[in-house]
């Protein structure tokens, strides 16, 4: 490491958090949390959350990765100790290391009712939907001309006769 990047600053205070860090070496650079957000792209609230490491009122814990690590470019320290530092405020060690047999059913051995239930209503919207277009390709295919004339007018001859019939009965 070269003494233009320098790692983060040392205490005999005990363990300090990435937030402790960030502030003490923008104080020492002689910046404003507003000149840090600027030149961040950052909020002032969110420079501010991760001065005091108020993780909970960032985005998510990937995010606030990035927001270290671009914080501690621009200070011109080491990031990976700081991303190191991170704890996810959600997850607690005893929970990261459950056992198997208390987790949820694998993918196979899991049911997807919803997946049933779609399959029916589908099925009828499929065959609503192939009638609406069977009717329009006929309609379309009947103004186009493209059903022959003799197909229709046979169908009109047969019924007249029919008709005929039925008015000289009585």
């Amino acid at each position: 490491m070269n003494a233009e990047w320098a790692g983060p600053p040392q205490s005999e205070d005990g363990p300090q958090t990435p937030g402790v860090h960030l502030k003490s070496g923008r104080e020492a650079m002689g910046w404003s949390v507003e000149q840090v957000a600027e030149q961040l792209k950052l909020q002032i609230r969110q420079v501010v959350a991760l001065e005091a490491d108020d993780l909970a009122s960032l985005p998510n814990l990937a995010v606030v990765r990035g927001f270290i690590r671009a914080y501690a470019k621009i200070l011109k320290i080491d990031a990976a100790p700081l991303v190191a530092m991170i704890v996810d405020p959600v997850v607690s060690p005893a929970a990261a290391a459950a056992p198997r047999r208390d987790m949820s059913a694998s993918f196979s051995e899991a049911r997807f009712p919803s997946m049933t239930e779609r399959s029916s209503k589908s099925a009828g919207w499929l065959g609503g939907v192939a009638l609406l277009l069977l009717a329009g390709a006929g309609f379309g295919a009947y103004e186009m001309g493209l059903i022959p004339a003799g197909l229709l007018s046979s169908a009109d001859k047969s019924a007249a006769p029919a008709a005929s019939a039925v008015a000289a009965a009585p």
